[in-house]
């Protein structure tokens, strides 16, 4: 989820970089980089002294769908290490995502802290931070050093411990499922990316096996990078889009979202079809 004060940056504001509920003490201790790109380190290096942590998704969900390349994510764990500056991803969406286990354990990375989601609910509200010893340790109630003070009603709630168990032990049987769906998901990407060049459509296809999301932009551009997606992305054009797959039973809500094990192949080929058919009209509209 997100408040005023977790957001900063954020695409969609209209106006400044953060939210009116945010604090402008909480803005002055943020600083944002763009990812891929090595000039981010010359930013971290700066204020090296002076972070206390860097948060990131290994695959951005809210912010496009956009991977982080694993060579960035190494070098930014050795940055980290190097300046003694935490190291946080954000799960909440890939945790549990691709394969019965955390993304982290793909890419070989072992960041300090990390925040779990959604799956691990199966279907529940829940949230989960993870952690090493050393610093999750300090959260105790047990210490008498403690820094942090957290709980509420609905912590360890316990419907939503017990149906987190549970999916989780299901996961871990379901291999040949994400296998498929994982499958899945990389054919869409590009089936649909080969569509939208070949046609000149101003629509880009962004994901991760079965993390599968839409751009619609204002105008084509050959090739685009992440920049140039989010530079021309056209906030109506897209809302043109999700209206005409709602109209043909398919969610296109934030994009396009995730496959789920309960997606058939023939759902995939009817989406695809789908998308194939709205994708000219939505591309070439006048909306303005």
């Amino acid at each position: 989820g997100a408040s005023d004060t977790l957001c900063y940056d954020v695409g969609g504001l209209i106006d400044g970089k953060a939210p009116l509920g945010q604090l402008k003490a909480n803005e002055a201790g943020i600083i944002t980089f763009e990812i891929n790109h090595d000039e981010s380190f010359d930013i971290i290096r700066k204020y090296s002294e002076d972070l206390a942590a860097i948060i990131i998704e290994p695959i951005l969900g809210g912010g496009g769908g956009f991977p982080v390349n694993i060579e960035f994510l190494k070098r930014l764990r050795e940055e980290t290490e190097k300046y003694g500056i935490l190291l946080i991803f954000d799960e909440v969406i890939t945790g549990y995502r691709f394969n019965d286990s955390l993304f982290q354990n793909e890419l070989d990375i072992l960041p300090d802290l990390t925040t779990m989601g959604k799956i691990i609910g199966g279907g529940f509200p829940i949230g989960a931070i993870g952690g090493i010893n050393e610093i999750v340790e300090r959260s105790s109630p047990q210490d008498e050093n403690q820094v942090l003070i957290g709980g509420g009603t609905f912590s360890g709630y316990p419907l939503s411990m017990i149906a987190g168990l549970k999916t989780l032990e299901l996961l871990k049987k379901s291999q040949l499922h994400y296998t498929r769906i994982n499958d899945e998901g990389d054919r869409l990407i590009q089936s649909l990316n080969h569509y939208f060049i070949d046609e000149k459509l101003a629509i880009v296809a962004s994901g991760f096996k079965s993390m599968v999301m839409l751009h619609v932009m204002s105008k084509w551009v050959e090739n685009p990078s992440i920049k140039e997606i989010i530079q021309y992305t056209d906030i109506k054009r897209e809302a043109f889009l999700q209206l005409a797959l709602f109209n043909r039973n398919i969610s296109g809500l934030h994009g396009l979202g995730a496959l789920s094990m309960a997606n058939t192949h023939e759902h995939i080929i009817q989406v695809k079809k789908t998308l194939e058919e709205i994708a000219q009209p939505v591309s070439n509209s006048l909306i303005n």
